[in-house]
């Protein structure tokens, strides 16, 4: 039985949407819903962000539209969460994606925003199409 279980496993993991940037917790990359029309977004820490060389850490998160139109934007957050306090419109798909800035050494630096890529892409031959974000759906309205 366990022999037979290693193929489907390896199938799964080769599905599963694979993220480039800080790794999201809330909503999930995985296209679902998101559980309120003001979700909290989560995400991982920045690796290392605890080095003594790295200065001034900071995240921003931006969440966009099916036109691909900023609706959401905040910069400069110092925890790995942010609550959305504007509602969002229900029963319609966005996408989010966060990224870290800092000072290494003294110099300014920022990881890349978080996104879907496909297994084996590399940002090298990556120019012109858009980024994939991490796509959520919010709920519908209730009554």
């Amino acid at each position: 039985m366990k022999a037979a279980a290693a193929p489907l496993l390896a199938l799964l993991a080769a599905c599963a949407p694979h993220v480039s940037g800080l790794m999201p917790l809330e909503p999930a990359p995985d296209g679902g819903a998101a559980d309120s029309l003001r979700p909290v977004f989560r995400w991982e820490p920045m690796p290392g962000g605890d080095d003594p060389r790295i200065t001034e850490l900071v995240y921003d998160v931006q969440v966009r539209n099916a036109s691909g139109g900023i609706v959401l934007e905040r910069d400069g957050l110092t925890a790995c969460e942010y609550p959305v306090e504007t509602p969002l419109e229900p029963s319609r798909a966005y996408v989010w994606t966060v990224r870290a800035r800092f000072r290494w050494e003294g110099r300014r630096r920022w990881t890349e925003w978080s996104r879907l890529t496909d297994p084996g892409e590399r940002l090298a031959v990556l120019v012109a199409p858009p980024p994939k974000y991490l796509p959520f759906r919010t709920p519908a309205e209730k009554k």
